[in-house]
């Protein structure tokens, strides 16, 4: 199913290279000088001058022609999403995308979530202990799918440099409080998604300055995961005091292979801000493991040899150092005892085997 879903993803993409490739015009090696792409990129860190082990923010820009699209961590139904392979100092290290909250994005007969018009995603750079002096590029090679009635793939090699000639007029606080501001809150409310016959279930439990600030009929979710809903199909959404629950119709991806899935929630509030948060919710349905004891005839060997095994392996038990001396001194004890009183020497032998056996039983 999953295999099915793949291919149904990236169908688009592939139509799109082909028609790429049938056409003499366009060209696949693209970079940030060629003005022709729909996907305008610009890299922007968020301070130019910087010094030894420094962290900082890095944006990619993405301004989209009108009327286009790109696409978030969970593209939908179709789509795929923006790649970023950076070439940087050594000992630097680049996070994970920070993805802006998305929108849904009807397309044909499918929903899809993405971006319009401007979208900054956020990057944490951090910059290693010796950083090279003067000024320094970082560079990176961009992939990514635009789409409006037909996808088109576009591909660039970017540059940013720190510590340049400029750098001390650059200040991109602002911008870069602006990204922030977009990216949905992590928060850790209690979730639990679940399946239902037909539909799928996201109980969420709200703060109750929260759950009294939503306007009901703007919530709305997105999953990072994908196939646990049915896109295109529409949420519905109940506030019962302060228990949230979302109803949409299930995807085609089998529940039982995730314990957890993260969702991004979205409101507006009373004054009409709009509101992101994101949640990690736990699934109700996770399968429990279930050992079966088996009999002793399945485990390949019958009683008797069980048996035989067992006796042998009593007589290696007995050859053992902290064993076997123990054997001699209680026989020479019953030798010693049969010297002064045979009927002595007989209960001791007796008391002795009883208690043997009544060990390994």
């Amino acid at each position: 199913m999953k295999k099915d879903h793949n291919l149904r993803k990236f169908l688009l993409p592939l139509i799109a290279l082909t028609m790429l490739f049938a056409n003499p015009v366009s060209s696949l090696a693209q970079d940030q000088a060629d003005n022709q792409n729909l996907v305008q990129i610009r890299l922007i860190a968020e301070q130019a001058e910087v010094s030894n082990g420094d962290e900082i923010w890095i944006g990619i820009e993405q301004s989209i022609t009108p009327h286009w699209h790109t696409y978030w961590k969970n593209p939908g139904d179709s789509g795929t999403i923006l790649k970023a392979d950076w070439n940087l100092p050594k000992g630097a290290e680049i996070s994970d995308i920070y993805w802006p909250t998305p929108k849904r994005l009807p397309y044909g007969p499918l929903m899809n979530y993405g971006y319009e018009d401007n979208v900054v995603l956020l990057q944490r750079l951090t910059l290693p202990k010796n950083i090279p002096a003067g000024a320094f590029e970082l560079t990176a090679d961009i992939e990514l799918l635009v789409c409006k009635e037909e996808c088109i793939p576009e591909y660039g090699t970017y540059t940013l440099t720190l510590n340049g000639t400029q750098s001390e007029t650059e200040n991109n606080s602002a911008f870069f409080d602006a990204a922030l501001k977009k990216l949905p809150i992590d928060v850790s409310w209690p979730a639990t998604f679940k399946q239902t016959d037909k539909s799928f279930k996201l109980n969420v439990t709200l703060p109750e300055t929260i759950a009294s600030d939503i306007k009901p009929e703007t919530l709305a979710f997105y999953p990072a995961e994908w196939g646990l809903v049915e896109n295109v199909k529409a949420q519905s959404a109940l506030i019962d005091e302060n228990a949230l629950t979302f109803t949409q119709s299930k995807g085609e991806r089998d529940y039982n292979e995730l314990q957890s899935a993260a969702f991004i929630l979205t409101y507006t509030n009373q004054e009409g801000r709009p509101n992101a948060y994101e949640i990690t919710a736990t699934a109700t349905d996770a399968p429990v493991p279930i050992i079966e004891a088996q009999p002793i005839t399945d485990m390949g060997i019958t009683v008797l040899q069980a048996l035989i095994y067992a006796l042998i392996g009593g007589m290696v038990l007995n050859l053992m150092p902290c064993v076997f001396p123990v054997l001699s001194i209680k026989a020479l004890g019953l030798v010693k005892i049969a010297d002064k009183s045979t009927n002595l020497a007989r209960l001791h032998g007796l008391t002795y085997t009883a208690g043997v056996i009544l060990s390994f039983l």
